[in-house]
């Protein structure tokens, strides 16, 4: 007797957050994750992903994805995961460096407190 192929479900990723302007690798967990036909965050398609067997998944999600919560799915033959807690992974915005572009006085007096404006 051959086993029928069950719609998948998502019961965790790891980790579950990630900065915007980098790839994430990811581990996602859950069951029936065999002829996996798409995984995807939202509703794009994850950069890669390599089903390891029935239960895990390691995917990599790409860069330039909008700060928010997305919910991870995995497509089978015979449907797609529901989206609910276990499968959010939420996109933070990057903190990036300041640049200054100005210190107004450029020079002071080694023995006197100079107030400077930085911009």
């Amino acid at each position: 007797m051959i086993d029928p192929v069950l719609a998948p479900t998502v019961t965790g990723v790891n980790p579950n957050s990630g900065v915007n302007n980098v790839t994430t690798n990811v581990v996602i967990t859950g069951t029936n994750f065999s002829n996996v036909t798409a995984v995807k965050i939202g509703t794009f398609d994850v950069s890669s992903y390599t089903v390891v067997n029935s239960t895990t998944i390691n995917a990599v999600i790409q860069a330039g994805l909008a700060p928010g919560t997305y919910h991870i799915t995995v497509k089978n033959s015979a449907g797609t995961s529901a989206a609910g807690s276990a499968s959010q992974f939420t996109v933070v915005g990057a903190v990036l460096a300041p640049t200054v572009t100005g210190v107004n006085p450029n020079s002071g007096v080694n023995n006197v407190t100079t107030n400077v404006v930085i911009t």
